[in-house]
């Protein structure tokens, strides 16, 4: 099982429903804290990804010209960038959270 949108306080209660021996991976922020989990049979890892150079100009040029696949949740002025930061980290967002450099 992938986990790509709940926080890891809600993991716990997913990973009842994971087949024994399997595995449950984590996309999202902050990673659980090991073991937390009632079972001893469940592979846990958290996956993170870094951008390489140009990854973030092209993600930028792909939301200005619409063509990003993923729904943009919510748009923030650059001034505003740290609001933004508090809601993806204190807040379950749907959607990608947008920091327009330029408004």
């Amino acid at each position: 099982m992938v986990n790509l949108a709940l926080p890891a306080d809600r993991l716990i209660e997913v990973s009842r429903v994971v087949r024994r021996g399997g595995r449950l991976m984590n996309a999202t922020y902050p990673a659980p804290e090991p073991g937390t989990y009632e079972r001893d049979d469940l592979a846990m890892g958290t996956i993170y990804s870094a951008a390489r150079p140009g990854d973030l100009d092209e993600l930028a040029a792909r939301a200005n010209d619409g063509s990003l696949p993923a729904a943009i949740g919510r748009r923030y002025r650059l001034a505003d960038g740290p609001r933004a930061y508090l809601e993806f980290v204190q807040e379950h967002t749907r959607g990608k959270l947008i920091v327009a450099m330029h408004a």
